[in-house]
């Protein structure tokens, strides 16, 4: 997915991270946050902890610990 410059806002992909989780489909929340990341735009806590949790509640453990660990922001 290409944004020819433009960055993502990261507000509107943190709700996008969080429905997605909520409907189990951790696979796309995965995919937004590699958007945000990819594009220069610096995700927030916030998004980190909903991607994380959202792992976590689908018994993704492993795949939380990674993000956890990839991590550019302190966790809450």
């Amino acid at each position: 997915m290409s944004f020819k410059g433009q960055i993502p806002d990261v507000f509107a992909c943190t709700i996008l991270i969080g429905q997605f989780c909520k409907t189990g489909q951790t696979n796309k929340a995965t995919r937004v946050m590699e958007i945000l990341e990819t594009s220069g735009a610096v995700p927030v806590v916030r998004a980190y902890n909903v991607l994380i949790s959202g792992y976590c509640k689908s018994g993704e453990i492993d795949k939380a610990l990674q993000h956890l660990e990839r991590m550019s922001v302190s966790p809450d």
